[in-house]
């Protein structure tokens, strides 16, 4: 197994896999609803126009204006 593998993790929003080090978790989800890509959980909160975690209820990142 490719030492890299491990760190694999799968975006909660966009389903993609990458490195746990591009991924983020901003709130208190864990399991397979604990990473996102910054840029999806910014774009989901931006279409939700909520800021809230559906699932645990914790505020995500503030809204991006860009």
């Amino acid at each position: 197994m490719h030492p890299s593998r491990r760190n694999m993790v799968q975006c909660r929003i966009c389903h993609d896999e990458d490195l746990d080090s591009n991924m983020e978790s901003p709130c208190s989800c864990s399991g397979s609803l604990k990473y996102a890509h910054r840029k999806c959980v910014q774009r989901w909160c931006n279409e939700k126009g909520d800021t809230t975690c559906e699932i645990c209820h914790q505020f995500l990142f503030s809204r991006s204006s860009s």
